[in-house]
């Protein structure tokens, strides 16, 4: 008495979705794992106050000030960042204290701030960074008249 063969082709239906959901539940699992949840920080208030950052925007683009930042490495993750403030005739500003926010696009817990003071004819510190690669340097100049200057640059720190 011959056996009849039974079709393969529900288990091969079913396997194929069962790969399906298997990957789909790692994914997820990965993407709760790994991302904060938080792209912007007070995001509301940050609406709200836009009007107040257009203006402070236009009053900084009158200063015609510049700011450029540049690090030069010493050791793994360490060395000294360098700044350079000049108003629109291209003048050192000596009487300003810089804050610089150093962040980490891919890991925010990882960032750190560091007032840059003048000494010696320029701004300079000493930093360490924890970790290389991609880092923004959000650099705050405040003068002692209240002026103040805001930019943003992108450094690639490596050792």
């Amino acid at each position: 008495m011959p056996t009849e063969k039974k079709s393969k082709i529900p288990y091969i239906f079913f396997g194929f979705f069962a790969v399906i959901f298997l990957v789909n539940f790692f994914y997820i699992y990965v993407a709760k794992k790994t991302w904060s949840g938080v792209v912007t920080e007070d995001s509301y208030q940050k609406g709200r106050d836009y009007n107040e950052t257009v203006k402070q925007e236009a009053q900084q683009k009158r200063l015609g000030w510049k700011v450029s930042a540049d690090f030069n490495r010493k050791n793994e993750g360490k060395g000294t960042i360098f700044i350079s403030l000049e108003d629109d005739k291209g003048r050192t500003i000596p009487d300003a204290t810089i804050f610089v926010n150093f962040k980490r696009p891919a890991q925010s817990e990882k960032d750190f701030s560091k007032t840059v003071n003048y000494a010696d004819g320029t701004y300079r510190a000493d930093v360490e960074f924890p970790l290389q690669g991609q880092w923004d340097f959000a650099m705050v100049a405040m003068t002692k008249d209240n002026k103040r200057f805001e930019q943003v640059e992108r450094h690639f720190i490596q050792w």
